[in-house]
């Protein structure tokens, strides 16, 4: 838990590690250990595209190296901090404990970073940066900058959805919120309410929960009325492979679902920052040329284009 120390204007982290000055901009994100590389290419094409915008990095994790986090901090001054889920259960769906693992909750922390930080940017680590995103931090009332899905709806985050959400005032229908790039500044207000409603909503849906912390921030910006500023969903969140069309505007190509960057999607600018990271000394990926199965990527382009079918059929009618 992160102190302020008023007596000395100090600052006690949430890694509890003394911060003199409060910073102005942090780049936080999270993940397991064995995505270390990754971490690496996100600073990496962050930094080189954006520099000077941020002030330091945030990592929550389950155990990276020491040689890595060395190799971090040399890139920007960073910090690390081990994490697990404080909400106290296990009883997670096998999507949450198997494809997103519990360290997807981390994003809730970036509440409590503000503490620490004027602007805390979240990016998921399965990107690589390739635009300019001082925009983001442009001032808003709220606090809230996140980025509306294009696709899908609060009743979709849900696999069953709960009865007793159907009996509440939330708006199922409305659009849900996506989570790879989110921002938080710090006019924000109650963000240690903010925080704790999402520990508290995670473990009373936990059996319902699909799409895990997309669920909980949507149902907190509905239950506390919340007027964000809207990020883009394109150009800050471009399929390279699946959104084609946004390709040549793209501020961030991620590799959302399989197969990734280290897996079978082979994407030179991702490469091109992995290879500087291996050239400073930095772990592989484990994953790193393991193909994703061919049926897998064929039977979502499948979807895909059926999905169009389908709308241009409506067009025509």
């Amino acid at each position: 838990m992160a102190k302020y120390c008023k007596s000395v204007q100090r600052f006690l982290g949430i890694d509890g590690k003394m911060i003199v000055e409060r910073k102005k901009n942090a780049l936080v994100t999270g993940g397991t250990k064995y995505d270390v590389a990754a971490f690496a290419v996100l600073l990496l094409s962050f930094l080189d595209k954006n520099p000077g915008l941020i002030d330091e990095f945030v990592v929550f994790h389950d155990g990276i190296s020491k040689k890595d986090q060395q190799l971090l901090n040399r890139i920007l001054p960073s910090r690390f901090v081990r994490y697990s889920f404080p909400g106290g259960i296990s009883g997670f769906p096998e999507i949450i404990k198997s494809y997103f693992t519990t360290m997807v909750f981390c994003k809730y922390e970036c509440f409590r970073l503000l503490r620490d930080y004027r602007n805390v940017i979240w990016s998921d680590y399965d990107v690589v940066v390739a635009g300019g995103l001082s925009p983001l931090l442009d001032e808003n009332s709220s606090g809230f900058r996140v980025m509306p899905d294009h696709k899908l709806q609060l009743k979709d985050m849900f696999n069953p959805l709960p009865v007793q959400l159907a009996e509440t005032r939330y708006e199922l229908n409305a659009p849900a919120v996506a989570t790879p790039l989110f921002v938080f500044s710090d006019i924000m207000p109650n963000q240690e309410k903010y925080y704790q409603w999402c520990i508290e909503k995670t473990c009373e849906y936990a059996d319902f929960l699909y799409l895990p912390e997309q669920a909980v921030f949507t149902m907190l910006l509905q239950n506390f009325d919340i007027h964000y500023s809207k990020i883009p969903y394109f150009p800050y969140c471009v399929h390279p492979e699946l959104d084609k069309e946004f390709c040549g505007d793209a501020v961030i190509f991620h590799s959302w679902g399989r197969p990734k960057f280290w897996s079978g999607l082979d994407f030179p600018l991702w490469l091109k920052y992995y290879h500087q990271w291996l050239a400073l000394g930095g772990s592989p990926h484990r994953e790193m040329g393991k193909v994703y199965p061919l049926w897998q990527t064929l039977k979502r382009n499948l979807k895909k284009h059926l999905r169009e079918m389908l709308k241009r059929f409506h067009i025509g009618k």
